[in-house]
């Protein structure tokens, strides 16, 4: 299990992180979370505070920041998937930070 967090912004500290990030990342329909889905089989959640993700154990959000988890079962299908969330990530938080 490979968990990519959004605390400082993606390495961009001096950058808020809007309301509506989660939407953002999914992108219009989750068109951008499905397609890495899609090209990799990765399977990929979005999780901790402001997700919507509720934990089956507690029956609610994890309470840490929101995080990115990402699992696969290989490797190289793990950090293809890990390369294009990075991307994804990147030029979502270049578009906030110019807003």
């Amino acid at each position: 299990m490979l968990r990519e967090r959004l605390q400082g912004f993606h390495g961009r500290p001096n950058v808020l992180l809007p309301p509506d990030i989660k939407q953002r990342i999914l992108g219009p329909n989750s068109s951008y979370l499905s397609h890495i889905v899609q090209q990799t089989n990765a399977k990929i959640i979005i999780r901790g505070q402001g997700s919507g993700h509720i934990e089956l154990e507690s029956g609610q959000e994890l309470f840490e920041p929101m995080f990115i988890q990402i699992n696969h079962r290989t490797l190289e299908g793990l950090v293809e998937a890990k390369q294009l969330v990075d991307s994804l990530l990147d030029t979502v938080f270049t578009l906030c930070s110019s807003i």
